[in-house]
């Protein structure tokens, strides 16, 4: 199939949540095995209410991997987006911080009472037709 885009792989990573209690002892740790497995994208775009910097986020990474994380970082460049689910600029940059992501896969690790409002966030993107939407129930 030469010329046609591969509409089922995804290209991209977006992840809410990550900063918070989840993404230390578990959504962290298992980027940093996905990188070893050569299953990451090259641009995964982590999102929470936080306002921190992508070197900030690097260093919660470390903290919460040590060396897997060292060399996880050799395979995808990590980036941060702080922002509210409810405001469509949050949307904005986070498309606009992805690296050309057109398949993502929006991983919410978030309370139930927010996936609506991630859900209406991304569907008013350009990835609305082909992004995936993949919610973390919390137990």
């Amino acid at each position: 199939m030469s010329g046609h885009a591969d509409h089922t792989t995804a290209d991209g990573l977006v992840m809410f949540g990550l900063t918070g209690d989840l993404g230390e002892g578990e959504l962290l740790p298992a980027l940093a095995q996905l990188a070893e497995a050569g299953d990451l994208p090259s641009v995964v775009v982590g999102v929470g209410r936080s306002e921190l910097s992508d070197a900030e986020l690097v260093d919660q990474f470390l903290e919460a991997t040590g060396d897997a994380g060292r060399r996880a970082l050799e395979r995808f460049e990590l980036r941060y987006v702080g922002g509210d689910t409810s405001e469509p600029e949050t949307f904005e940059r986070i498309v606009e911080r992805s690296g050309g992501a057109e398949r993502p896969v929006v991983y919410a690790a978030l309370p139930p009472s927010l996936f609506g409002e991630v859900a209406s966030g991304m569907a008013a993107t350009r990835w609305q037709e082909h992004g995936r939407l993949v919610v973390e129930k919390p137990f």
